[in-house]
């Protein structure tokens, strides 16, 4: 009956119900023949089979083929009557022992078919095959490894032996006996090399002869796998090319799943798939959308049409989403940068309906896509926030580094999620990756959550692991401590090594973020900073305008000179000019001004002329800084400076005491026409805030022209007075910690021209000869040649190196002649130093004199001071030539020239240089006045 046509089924219907009625008087070969007949054929007649009484199947004693007949045509055609198949199950586990290898391999396939439960049965199968694995054939081999899928039964030592068998006879195998076999090996995540080899080498030559199915399971499987066969891979997409046109839109989006998986280079057959994929999305399931959109973004293919076609079809059938594929979907899309608006709101509508669903990798994926997208929806994000809470102990590491990282790049702080993920990551925190580590890292100091007990733990897990980080990874770990200011010396250390031995690495917003944290923590570390600029000037044409202004910044910040880097960021600067907003234009200029770098005209012009239109938009602060940084470097354009002045006022009232003593500063630096509306505007303002203005501040307002002058003095005379109170009369520990103590709570680092002048008149300093500071300003001329300002002995050039203003900022020179009569002959000479030069004969540092930190420049070694080098010297060579007498015992003068006011550091060294020499007469010019200061010896 089998042989019979199709075509004939309805007379095989007909013929079926007239046998339904005899079945009773059939024994069990005639019955199993019968039913087997008709599930061969395809043909479900479930009459038939429902004809069977269950009890007859023991009454009849079916032997092993009858039953396994009987369990296969059931699985045929999916017909499961479940008092049939409990008898079919309890006679074939007596009757076991007499089952051949296929009635074995069939009724176990059958009852995996079926997903009938029968774990006695299946156990008893599996002990038979096991024991008799080396009479198996093909066939039977690949049902029972499918049965064992199927069941999701990883049963290692049968499949090691189905395994060992199969490939011993794998020439048998067909199409079907290898698909099905690599697919069980797939869905069980059982990788037998051997075993993989084998079918690869076999389908590889037999691939003509796969149907589409077996080619659609086999890429499925081998994908799954991760198996990776250069042979094998081309042939199914070989393969798959030739019978596209036979596939349908499941198999398209498997195979394209596959290959994507597989990350096949073949683009053609990519091409084609999305191509035949694009016409039957219609017929498309959501799991199949799901993987389709998933594949297209592991291929990293934007294919726009196609991606916004499934987004169209995936809207329509979104509520039949399973809450992974809604997941899956919005991750594509993220991935591929694709905002897709509608779909978007359909996927949050959907999300929202169903959050108690999602498990945690569904949560972390939809909040780190909503992130990648940059879509800020408050609602899906509180939504996900609390269902975490639920799930946060299952969390992974990944699932806590995205999730902490697409709520801070979203800037929305969920307090309770934060603090749990912070715990999670401390009991986990050995499991993290290196990204998962820098991640939580950046996600917390961008939110600024210092939560300390974690950071402390991420720097122990990270600084002996630095070798995997790459340069993003330890450029935002730099990044992250800085933000929150947490000084971890042993970490920035160890970011600072592994930062120069990667360096060569490093992209420009590396380089930027690993600088600006160096600033933002006030670390020093010129290693680091020169390998920075070296690299930097390589990439220079690779920056962006926000890098260039944040390295510039850190690089002023860091008091770190370096020509060569600052002559390039120039020039990048002003190719990138009209990309810069108010705060970097201002920060840029405030930063050469700072370093004291005033040859950089061309910027400076295009900073002003950049300035000029989007002067509305600058800030107090940034107003400030801008006309600081013009006066500071000599930037004389009365353009930017008269529209700037006009903005001043508008905006008078914002500023703070600091930016009103630099804007008044830089008003009466400027050679320009007087601003009478402004400087009264700006005294008036100075007098309404006169009392919450620091000391550093009101030095700088004393020396402005501004019609409150004598108001400021008085205000700041008092200060200056208690300053000198509390230097120290003696060179005593506890008085000298007691006076730094003093001078950080006053946050002073200079008093400008009229506070140091009252200061040294508190000191007891009197007039000195006007001929000395002659002879002081040629030697100091003479030295900046020496050192490299060009035509400095000539006319306005001159003129500017002597220049008491622009030396503040410029180049600092002291200069003292010294006489002392101490053991042997009288000891005469003179002496020129400047800031931050040093001679290669004598480290200052060496010197018994000490410096003071300063509170505000703190970064700035005073060691370097050319007042401090420059006594620092003078007491060496006094100290090698007393021999043995007490160096308390000389006699004789010191006259200092100091072409700016000095900070009170310097000022701290004169009185020591006082102390240790009560019988020496000093005298001090500021080169910052037109007068000068005369000093008798210090009165006790």
């Amino acid at each position: 009956m089998a042989k019979l046509r199709r075509t004939e089924e309805p007379l095989l219907r007909i013929i079926s119900i007239k046998a339904a009625d005899v079945i009773p008087d059939c024994d069990q070969q005639e019955i199993s023949n019968l039913v087997w007949s008709y599930a061969k054929m395809s043909i479900k007649n479930e009459n038939l089979l429902a004809a069977i009484e269950p009890s007859s199947i023991a009454s009849n004693s079916f032997n092993a083929q009858g039953l396994s007949n009987l369990a296969w045509s059931c699985a045929k055609i999916l017909y499961r009557p479940t008092p049939l198949l409990q008898a079919i199950s309890d006679e074939a586990l007596h009757r076991l022992d007499t089952f051949t290898e296929q009635n074995l391999a069939n009724t176990a396939w059958a009852m995996a078919k079926l997903q009938w439960s029968h774990p006695p049965l299946f156990s008893a199968i599996s002990e038979l095959v096991l024991r008799n694995i080396q009479e198996f054939f093909p066939q039977a081999l690949a049902n029972m490894a499918w049965s064992l899928a199927t069941y999701l039964m990883r049963d290692i030592p049968l499949l090691d032996a189905i395994a060992a068998k199969s490939v011993d006879i794998m020439p048998q195998f067909n199409p079907q006996n290898m698909s099905n076999t690599l697919w069980s090996l797939a869905t069980l995540g059982h990788f037998h090399n051997e075993l993989l080899d084998s079918i690869a080498t076999a389908a590889v030559n037999q691939i003509s002869d796969f149907p589409v199915q077996e080619l659609v399971n086999s890429s499925w499987a081998v994908a799954k796998l991760v198996y990776t066969h250069g042979q094998l891979s081309s042939a199914l997409c070989d393969a798959t090319s030739c019978r596209l046109h036979q596939y349908r839109a499941r198999d398209l989006t498997n195979s394209i799943w596959a290959f994507a998986r597989l990350k096949c280079d073949k683009s053609t057959i990519i091409d084609a798939i999305t191509g035949s994929v694009l016409d039957k999305l219609d017929h498309c399931l959501p799991q199949e959308l799901s993987n389709l959109a998933y594949s297209m973004a592991n291929l990293h293919i934007c294919d726009t049409q196609l991606m916004h076609a499934i987004a169209e079809r995936a809207i329509r059938c979104i509520q039949d989403f399973a809450v992974q594929h809604l997941a899956n979907t919005v991750w594509a899309f993220a991935t591929l940068g694709i905002l897709h608006k509608p779909l978007l709101e359909a996927i949050s509508a959907e999300t929202l309906k169903r959050i108690d669903q999602f498990e945690p990798q569904a949560l972390t994926n939809t909040a780190w896509s909503f992130a990648t997208l940059g879509v800020r929806n408050i609602a899906v994000l509180e939504a996900i926030a609390s269902q975490a809470l639920t799930k946060i102990d299952e969390y992974i590491p990944q699932d806590i580094g995205n999730t902490a990282w697409a709520f801070a790049k979203l800037e929305f702080y969920h307090e309770r999620l934060f603090e749990a993920l912070a715990t999670q990551a401390l009991q986990k925190l050995s499991s993290f990756i290196a990204q998962e580590i820098t991640n939580t890292a950046w996600a917390f100091a961008k939110l600024g959550v210092c939560h300390e007990s974690l950071f402390e733990a991420l720097s122990k897990q990270s600084i002996p692991r630095l070798r995997e980080y790459d340069p993003q990874a330890l450029s935002n770990m730099s990044w992250a401590y800085a933000t929150l200011s947490i000084h971890d010396a042993l970490l920035m250390a160890a970011l600072s090594a592994e930062s120069i031995a990667k360096l060569s690495k490093f992209l420009p917003q590396n380089l930027g973020n690993t600088v600006w944290s160096l600033a933002k923590l006030s670390i020093q570390d010129f290693q680091l900073l020169h390998a920075v600029a070296a690299r930097s000037m390589a990439r220079m044409d690779e920056y962006k305008p926000q890098e260039l202004s944040n390295t510039v910044w850190a690089v002023a910040k860091l008091g770190f000179r370096h020509t060569p880097l600052m002559d390039a960021l120039a020039e990048a600067s002003i190719n990138t000019i009209a990309a810069l907003n108010p705060h970097d234009l201002s920060g840029t200029a405030w930063a050469f001004a700072t370093l004291s770098y005033s040859d950089h005209m061309p910027l400076l012009h295009a900073i002003s002329a950049a300035s000029i239109p989007l002067l509305p938009e600058f800030n107090s602060q940034d107003l400030a800084n801008t006309a600081w940084s013009f006066a500071t470097c000599g930037f004389q354009d009365s353009q930017i400076m008269d529209r700037q002045s006009s903005e001043v006022l508008v905006k008078l009232s914002e500023f703070a005491p600091q930016g009103l003593a630099t804007t008044a500063w830089a008003y009466s630096s400027y050679d320009g026409k007087e601003n009478n509306v402004l400087m009264d505007a700006l005294s008036k303002e100075v007098m309404r805030k006169l009392t919450e203005i620091e000391p550093q501040s009101l030095g700088i307002l004393a020396d402005a022209k501004l019609a409150c002058r004598a108001d400021v003095e008085r205000t700041l005379q008092p200060l200056a007075e208690s300053f000198v109170e509390r230097i120290p009369k003696m060179l005593d520990q506890s008085a000298i910690q007691e006076f730094d103590s003093f001078v950080r709570e006053m946050r002073v680092d200079n008093f400008g021209c009229w506070g140091t002048r009252h200061v040294f008149q508190q000191m007891g300093l009197v007039d000195s000869d006007k001929a000395f500071v002659l002879r002081a300003k040629e030697q100091i001329v003479l030295a900046g040649t020496t050192a490299g300002v060009e035509n400095a002995t000539n006319g306005k050039d001159r003129q500017e190196v002597l220049k008491g203003s622009a030396l503040v900022h410029r180049r600092v020179f002291s200069y003292g002649e010294f006489h002392f009569d101490v053991a042997g002959p009288p000891l005469a000479f003179s002496l020129t130093k400047e800031n931050g030069r040093v001679d290669k004969g004598f480290d200052p540092r060496s010197s018994i004199l000490r410096r003071l930190s300063s509170p505000i420049s703190g970064l700035v070694d005073r060691s370097l001071c050319s007042e401090f080098q420059l006594l620092a010297a003078a007491l060496d060579s006094l100290m090698r030539s007393s021999g043995s007498s007490p160096i308390s015992s000389a006699r004789g003068f010191v006259r200092l020239f100091i072409s700016t006011s000095p900070c009170v550091s310097c000022i701290w060294v004169v009185r020591q240089c006082q102390i240790l020499l009560p019988q020496v007469h000093f005298e001090i010019a500021n080169g910052e006045e037109s007068y000068i200061f005369s000093a008798a010896p210090d009165p006790k």
